[in-house]
Formats: structure tokens, C-alpha cells, sequence
């Protein structure tokens, strides 16, 4: 089964002035949160620290076994676990088996990458839509590349426009202003778990 974690992080506290809220977090995570010059980022940092301390708890993983794979790739002994964040939000998808997830704020997209990003069939696709469906169909299309990546948690190293997304499943979860895609070796996805930070 595949999880999704979701957490708002709009009411937390900024981190640098309330030191207390970070307790839970390796000295690592802090260290980079104070690092982040700004606020909404802190924020981010914060929010997927303590959603992932949260994830753990309920799976029964210890941060302990926190490591790093020869892509980067933050690795846990017993599950295999991928955060995300945007805007007011931080998401964290859990499985057995390999996973990712996107989750992307939905405003107006980034023309200049639409040429980098997406395959001439993509692009002729998105030329049809009017403004917002574009907007909602690039994140789409985006947070399904993002995700496949953070799966195989290996970066982008081929060129997107060409990039194969076989071998795999997809989920899109719905929240309103957002698009969120987990990618996972395995079809069972569990509806949203909302947590509180």
C-alpha cells in the first residue's frame, strides 16, 4: 500500500524564533532549516522535518536510520519514503517498494521550460488548451516527470522532453490551488492522510 502524508504548514511558527518547535528534529535538519535565509522556505524546511519525525512514528522508524543513497537520495531502513513541498504545503509518500512524489502550487506556468521539459506530442497538447487548463495540465504533466524521477532517485539525467515513465504507477490527489502526483512500484494508493504539525 502507498501512502500520502499531508500537512498545512501556514500556522507553524517561524523556526528561528521559536527554537522549541525543532526539538524533534536531527541537529542535521536544524542546522539546515537555520541556514535557509527565507521565511517560507524555513517553513517548508520545518514542516517536512516534522512530517517525516510524524510518518516515522506511525511506521515505526527509527530517524536513526536515516542514510543517503549514491544518488543523494535520503534513505530509511524498513520503508521507502519521498517528501515534497510547495507553498502552504509538505507531503510525504510512504511504500514498501520504491516512490516519489510532486506536489506544485498551480499558477501560471513557466513557458521558457515547456520547450526543455515535455515531448513535441506534450507540447502540441498543452498549445491547445486555453490559459487555465494550461496552468493545470503543465503541473500535471510536471509533477507526473518530478515524481517519476524521485522514485528512481535519480535526477534529472536524461533529457525530460524524451523521458519514458514505464514500469510504474501513478496516483493524483486533489487539493484545491495544488497538484500532487506520488509515482510508486506498486498500484494500491490509500486516499489522503492529513496530518497536524
Amino acid at each position: 500500500m502507498v501512502y500520502l502524508y499531508i500537512a498545512d504548514i501556514s500556522a507553524l511558527p517561524e523556526p528561528l524564533e521559536n527554537a522549541q518547535i525543532m526539538e524533534e528534529l536531527s541537529e542535521k535538519r536544524q542546522k539546515k532549516i537555520r541556514n535557509t535565509k527565507q521565511k517560507q522556505n524555513r517553513l517548508q524546511r520545518l514542516g517536512a522535518g516534522l512530517l517525516l519525525h510524524q510518518v516515522f512514528c506511525r511506521h515505526g522508524v527509527s530517524e536513526d536510520t536515516l542514510a543517503t543513497d549514491e544518488n543523494g537520495k535520503l534513505i530509511a531502513k524498513g520503508i521507502c519514503f519521498n517528501l515534497s513541498h510547495s507553498g502552504n504545503y509538505v507531503i510525504c509518500a510512504v511504500s514498501q517498494r520504491p516512490v516519489g512524489c510532486d506536489i506544485e502550487r498551480v499558477k501560471n506556468a513557466p513557458k521558457q521550460v515547456e520547450e526543455r521539459a515535455f515531448s513535441p506530442a506534450e507540447r502540441a497538447y498543452l498549445k491547445g488548451l486555453d490559459c487555465d487548463e494550461y496552468n493545470c495540465e503543465f503541473y500535471r504533466l510536471w509533477t507526473r516527470k518530478e515524481s517519476f524521477l524521485k522514485m528512481n532517485g535519480t535526477g534529472i539525467r536524461v533529457p525530460l522532453q524524451t523521458l519514458e515513465m514505464t514500469g510504474c504507477y501513478f496516483k493524483e490527489y486533489e487539493v484545491p490551488g495544488y497538484q500532487i502526483t506520488v509515482c510508486a512500484k506498486e498500484n494500491e494508493f490509500a486516499e489522503i492522510i492529513w496530518e497536524k504539525l
